[in-house]
């Protein structure tokens, strides 16, 4: 929906005992977002110095479009204000590589970076759950994205 001008929100909560699919504002421990007036849309989700995870671009809402609206020149260092940002090219890569569709895949090599789960788990996640033929492509962007940043 983002790239057709719309806008999707999805809430991923995981750990021993979840008591609810949704996450409370101000409480995520990480924002990844396709694009960056996404996140900015999405960053009072985040807790303070969480981490925001964002591909560097721009799709234009409608408001902007039709010319009522600007799109915001300064949403990094909006974003930077509250939470640690990593601005990933990742739609960029994903062409460099052949495929634009893995862009999710890339960012979700950035976002392994963080979270405490062996790479081998995220690697074999992707073959049980990729057509065969995209596995390699997407383990290759998956990688790619995991050694953009280093993340403490």
């Amino acid at each position: 929906m983002a790239q057709r001008g719309g806008t999707v929100i999805t809430h991923v909560k995981y750990g021993s005992k979840v008591y609810s699919p949704l996450i409370v504002e101000g409480t995520a421990d990480f924002l990844l977002a396709f694009e960056k007036l996404e996140a900015l849309r999405y960053s009072h989700y985040l807790k303070n110095n969480g981490i925001a995870m964002v591909n560097d671009r721009e799709i234009p809402p409608m408001s902007v479009l039709i010319g009522a609206a600007a799109y915001p020149a300064d949403i990094p260092k909006q974003l930077k204000k509250h939470c640690r940002l990593y601005l990933v090219e990742a739609e960029k890569i994903a062409l460099e590589m052949g495929n634009v569709r893995v862009v999710n895949i890339v960012l979700l090599g950035v976002l392994a970076r963080v979270l405490q789960f062996q790479n081998n788990s995220w690697e074999q996640a992707i073959r049980s759950n990729v057509k065969t033929r995209y596995v390699d492509l997407n383990i290759s962007a998956f990688r790619r994205g995991r050694d953009l940043v280093s993340i403490p």
